[in-house]
């Protein structure tokens, strides 16, 4: 809506002041490759372990407030993670992020903060070159611009504030992978952003680096299922949504 963008490029330039004591949370859905930002992160981390290696899942619990062993997919283990600890309750904002990405720990913290200052829903850091993908999206890194106002982030990386999560909660128990849920969030809010000042790099998957769930079940893409349900609820196909950028804030 025009006047929630204008009200929220105001904010842009005249923001909230950060409170630190508000609750930060990150989860993520983890194999058997830890990721160098468990030991760096200042929030506290909630950890979905899909894997069978006992030796991993020691070293996990011990890395993270929140743990659960379960085979699942991340959407699921979200769901799990969030009933079981009562998150939705103890926190005000919360990152869901892919095990293998590469994300520095001020990417975590600006995305935290700024979702708080600017009042956003949803945020995200932008995804850095070379891009893991074949598509080319608004989420791509570029640097010329601090940030995008838009209609979509990537379900790989959600800074996601409680009031829009709670709204989001039922309906992602009909998502597995992720994939459909990014293209909801729009449903809920237009306070979405993408921040070009920061990002994190995808890697392409290799037999090192891959998600062992994903290959074990390969019926996990029922994409036109999930198109049915977007388009039942939603009135949404994925095949035509239209990723939008609304405003651009340029760096400096």
């Amino acid at each position: 809506k025009e006047k929630d963008l204008k009200l929220l490029t105001k904010r842009f330039k005249k923001p909230f002041l950060y409170n630190k004591n508000k609750k930060e949370i990150i989860l993520c859905s983890i194999g058997d490759v830890i990721p160098k930002w468990i030991d760096k992160v200042n929030q506290d981390i909630c950890l979905i372990y899909y894997g069978e290696n006992k030796r991993t899942l020691d070293k996990l619990k011990k890395k993270c407030k929140y743990f659960i062993s379960n085979k699942n997919f991340k959407m699921p283990n979200y769901l799990l993670a969030i009933n079981k600890f009562n998150l939705i309750t103890k926190y005000e904002s919360f990152i869901f992020l892919d095990d293998d990405l590469v994300v520095e720990k001020r990417s975590f913290n600006e995305c935290f903060k700024r979702l708080q200052i600017y009042g956003l829903d949803a945020c995200q850091p932008s995804t850095s070159r070379p891009y893991s993908h074949e598509w080319d999206n608004i989420v791509l890194q570029d640097k010329r611009y601090y940030a995008k106002i838009t209609n979509f982030i990537e379900c790989n990386f959600m800074c996601l504030s409680s009031k829009v999560l709670k709204k989001m909660l039922p309906y992602w128990k009909y998502f597995l992978t992720g994939f459909g849920s990014d293209l909801i969030i729009h449903k809920f809010t237009n306070q979405i952003v993408v921040f070009h000042d920061i990002s994190f790099f995808h890697p392409k998957r290799t037999k090192n680096n891959k998600s062992k769930i994903l290959n074990k079940n390969k019926q996990v893409f029922k994409h036109e299922k999930i198109n049915k349900y977007l388009f039942k609820r939603f009135s949404l196909d994925s095949h035509l949504f239209k990723e939008k950028i609304f405003y651009e804030i340029k760096n400096g």
